[in-house]
């Protein structure tokens, strides 16, 4: 379990050294690790908003965006994390709710097909978080317009 927690340390600093901005909480001790990842597309992405009122059955809004607000993810490293064991994500928020909540478990799954035993998960999860790509996988972007 030692060689656990020192792979686990390992993991938090160079996640921390290459995303300083990303570790918005953590205590390794508990296995407690808390992220605020922001979404940033290579080039700007068209992204339509729908709002439905009784005033105006169906407004549509257009923007070409390259940033998303962050999502917030809570995550358990259990003691035998990543020899043995995958990461826990305890939860997973966005701000304005602009990933609908029943999207957020197949965000979960999605996640924990990308862990392999042995190996440390969560820099590749920001990776995949980060870049938008986990946008396509949900199905929330068609004919590249999210």
């Amino acid at each position: 379990m030692s060689s656990c927690l020192e792979l686990q340390r390992e993991e938090l600093e160079v996640v921390e050294a290459i995303y300083p901005d990303f570790v918005a909480d953590s205590d390794i001790r508990k296995g407690s690790v808390k992220l605020e990842i922001p979404i940033e597309f290579d080039t700007a992405r068209r992204i339509h908003i729908e709002e439905s009122s009784e005033q105006n059955p169906t407004s549509c809004l257009s923007l070409a965006l390259s940033l998303l607000p962050p999502l917030l993810i809570h995550v358990l490293l259990p003691p035998d994390y990543p020899l043995d064991s995958p990461p826990q994500l305890i939860s997973i928020h966005t701000t304005h709710l602009w990933i609908p909540p029943p999207r957020h478990s197949a965000l979960q799954h999605l996640l924990n097909q990308m862990w392999q035993q042995g190996e440390g998960a969560l820099y590749n999860w920001i990776q995949f978080i980060h870049s938008g790509k986990f946008l396509d996988k949900l199905g929330l972007v068609r004919d590249d317009v999210l």
